[in-house]
């Protein structure tokens, strides 16, 4: 029976999922930088969190360009720039979208 348990807790632990956010520096009015530096100062008065609101991000990756490209400081318009990420995109490139 022990046997039994532990192989069904192991391969429960193999169908598992963590938490991964990547953690942010300088950030004194989140709560959360205490994790990573318990001797912050704290300078806020208060911090309202919302549960299961306050855990929702997302992520988008892309292949064929970043947002560098299109927010880089030059003389072109910002609908140049995008029309020239969009010319610059082919079959090949993907879009993927994490909720």
């Amino acid at each position: 029976m022990r046997i039994l348990v532990l192989i069904f807790t192991f391969l429960i632990g193999l169908n598992s999922f963590s938490q991964n956010k990547q953690v942010l520096y300088d950030f004194a009015g989140l709560p959360q930088t205490l994790l990573l530096n318990p001797g912050l100062e704290t300078d806020y008065k208060f911090h309202i969190g919302v549960p299961l609101v306050s855990g929702i991000s997302s992520e988008i990756k892309s292949t064929a360009f970043s947002l560098s490209e299109i927010f880089a400081v030059n003389n072109n318009s910002i609908t140049d720039k995008i029309g020239a990420v969009l010319n610059k995109i082919d079959a090949d490139d993907y879009l993927k979208v994490i909720i």
